[in-house]
């Protein structure tokens, strides 16, 4: 969303100075010593690479800003109105394009607060950008009140953290050997091999999972975790991997 707004200020600036100073260039190729005229070129190129850029931004959004993906699809619309009126290249069409940035600028939400109850410990480096992406796809499944989803990927990042700290101590990838090794079984070789966890931790881990499954499985009723169901998952998980690595 940050990069939209900055991207589009910036054109909005390159098209002010256009219709300022009057810089259209001519349909015609400029001469090389036509100065003047280079420099109009020069301007318009850059304009077109402004124009490409915003398009990469609306294409790869950031997931993370749901307030700006509800409007992904309205502000794509207005861009492709933007870059059909700046084509005309025309003191006219400049201007009107500014004010169509205008409107769009308007309907920029403000940024959303960073969610400051959860916060990711510091993890080991092979699996930090993994579970940071799940921890960032978990935030936009809370923050959407998708709470199932939520329960789901808590359960991953805890097979990612559980997977590495079996690796940390006895050597061996159970992710070769036995990928699909439930965290019930997972806890029950670490046992096997003295990885003590805190008091409480195992039963932490066995209540998340539990809660993972609910979400997974079809039963008989439809399991709808409450956003405070959620919440709590949220931040056991996060303490479970707390305890895992920074003591």
């Amino acid at each position: 969303m940050n990069d939209f707004k900055k991207e589009l200020e910036e054109l909005e600036r390159t098209l002010g100075i256009v219709l300022k100073r009057k810089m259209f260039p001519k349909e015609k190729k400029y001469e090389t010593f036509d100065y003047e005229e280079k420099q109009k070129a020069y301007v318009r190129k850059d304009i077109e690479m402004k124009i490409k850029q915003i398009n990469n931004t609306l294409n790869k959004p950031d997931t993370k800003e749901l307030s700006f993906l509800k409007k992904l699809d309205e502000f794509q619309k207005d861009f492709e109105d933007i870059k059909k009126e700046i084509s005309k290249f025309s003191p006219e069409s400049i201007e009107k394009s500014i004010d169509m940035i205008e409107n769009t600028l308007e309907k920029i939400p403000e940024k959303q607060k960073e969610n400051k109850e959860f916060s990711l410990a510091k993890l080991p480096k092979d699996i930090q950008e993994d579970v940071q992406t799940n921890f960032d796809e978990l935030l936009v499944c809370f923050e959407n009140n998708c709470f199932r989803s939520s329960l789901m990927l808590c359960g991953k990042i805890l097979e990612i953290a559980l997977h590495r700290k079996y690796f940390e101590v006895t050597g061996k990838d159970l992710l070769e050997k036995s990928p699909d090794i439930g965290l019930g079984n997972l806890l029950a070789r670490m046992k096997e091999y003295g990885i003590n966890l805190d008091p409480g931790l195992p039963q932490q881990i066995h209540l998340i999972n539990q809660l993972r499954v609910f979400s997974v499985h079809k039963k008989e009723r439809v399991f709808q975790p409450s956003k405070d169901q959620a919440k709590a998952t949220i931040l056991y998980t996060l303490d479970v991997l707390n305890k895992l690595f920074t003591n």
